[in-house]
């Protein structure tokens, strides 16, 4: 094998190895947020809103435990971000009036800690795996 072969066999799979980390990144520190979301009705938990490019500012999804819906948006913008769209942002949102107080802890004895802040902090465990 040549060498700029080499090279360009070489270029590959680490960008794929780098696009696989950012999807098993984002992916993790998203479902981790749910995770860590305080449940009681199960709008809160089921109002993020996962999206690529600009953020969604939308509330129009039923109350759900499960966090059904949430999960769902995080399957499908990451198992569709590729290389192409490396600079591109992929953005989490949850525009309920009380998302910012639970967040916070002033509003929730469950997420004491907020469901956000400690998750990116978590964040890097995920490039363990």
């Amino acid at each position: 094998m040549k060498l700029d072969s080499q090279i360009k066999h070489f270029t590959k799979i680490s960008l794929d190895k780098a696009n696989s980390a950012v999807k098993r990144v984002t992916k993790g520190t998203m479902e981790d947020i749910i995770r860590k979301t305080a449940v009681d009705t199960g709008l809160l938990v089921n109002n993020w809103i996962t999206s690529k490019g600009n953020p969604e500012f939308k509330v129009d999804r039923l109350a759900d435990e499960s966090a059904s819906d949430s999960l769902q948006g995080i399957n499908d913008v990451t198992k569709n971000y590729t290389k192409k769209d490396w600079g591109m942002s992929i953005w989490m949102t949850n525009s309920l009036h009380y998302a910012n107080a639970i967040e916070m802890g002033t509003r929730s004895k469950k997420s004491p800690q907020g469901m956000l802040r400690i998750s990116v902090l978590e964040s890097p465990k995920h490039l363990k795996k």
